[in-house]
């Protein structure tokens, strides 16, 4: 490829930097039998190494060159998928994004990450990819509660100027009135602080992130009752007051555990309703 060069790591990959010395993508050759998920998270782990940062990671067995975007995580489809026999039809597509030329016009602003990281192999910032979050217990007795998963559709963690931790997430519920009745109780779209500097590794100590809110139901506001899942309203102005705490621990580039959630109405001889679950979210 025209202006680069490569060099070769420890592992068999193949670093290719561009002019500038700041972006990179990184290829490896594998056997000529088909490529497992198991290959794609090694390569992508090798790519998003402090050390590496590669914006694209690529594998090729012989007969399929697959290029991923290294940001998406391990679990993203490929961006770009050519077999052997396509190459010489689709070389001007793989130029077009793994060239010098192409790499400089799509990441102009790349520069090498000198922050902590905020786990081993992640960056001092990193993005949510996606995730989830999955009911298995409320205060309320209802089983249909239980059975409802919202998706963490995107998201960052990144650290506050004192050196805690804080993600930001935004979550979608495949039934419109628990995803109104999270966002109207600020939970759709929504920010958690840890007092640690970084992701805990160990399951025995995890890092917990905390969330509070305060918030006022207008009287006369439809508002979901999740016990019945009906929507009432109220007569006068009702506080609402949330605490969230979910603890994890960071494995590769999955930060996972239990979460904890109460509500509880101040207005309503102090009324409280609790749920608690399982989350998962991808980081890259």
């Amino acid at each position: 490829m025209p202006y680069s060069s490569s060099l070769v790591s420890p592992i068999g990959f193949q670093i290719i930097p561009v002019p500038n010395g700041l972006i990179r993508w990184v290829i490896e050759a594998k056997s000529p039998v088909p490529i497992t998920i198991d290959d794609i998270e090694q390569a992508w782990t090798y790519a998003n190494h402090p050390e590496v940062r590669a914006v694209y990671f690529a594998l090729c067995n012989g007969q399929m060159m697959d290029v991923f975007y290294t940001q998406h995580g391990p679990s993203a489809p490929a961006i770009l998928s050519v077999s052997y026999e396509q190459l010489a039809n689709q070389w001007g597509k793989i130029a077009d994004r793994l060239s010098p030329r192409a790499l400089l016009r799509d990441f102009q602003c790349s520069a090498v990450d000198t922050g902590l990281p905020i786990g081993p192999g992640l960056r001092s910032l990193v993005q949510i990819t996606d995730g989830w979050i999955r009911y298995d217990y409320n205060s309320l007795n209802n089983t249909a509660l239980n059975e409802l998963q919202t998706a963490i559709f995107s998201g960052a963690v990144k650290r506050n100027e004192d050196g805690s931790l804080v993600a930001y997430m935004k979550t979608s519920s495949p039934i419109r009135q628990f995803q109104e009745f999270n966002e109207r109780l600020g939970l759709g779209v929504f920010e958690m602080i840890s007092v640690d500097s970084a992701l805990s590794e160990d399951p025995q100590r995890c890092s917990e992130f905390v969330n509070e809110t305060s918030i006022i139901f207008p009287a006369g506001e439809p508002f979901l009752d999740i016990s019945t899942w009906q929507p009432i309203t109220f007569e006068k102005n009702i506080q609402c007051k949330t605490s969230t705490s979910a603890k994890g621990y960071l494995r590769g580039c999955v930060f996972s555990g239990r979460f904890f959630e109460k509500l509880r109405f101040p207005d309503l001889n102090n009324f409280s309703a609790e749920v608690a679950g399982f989350f998962q979210v991808n980081l890259a």
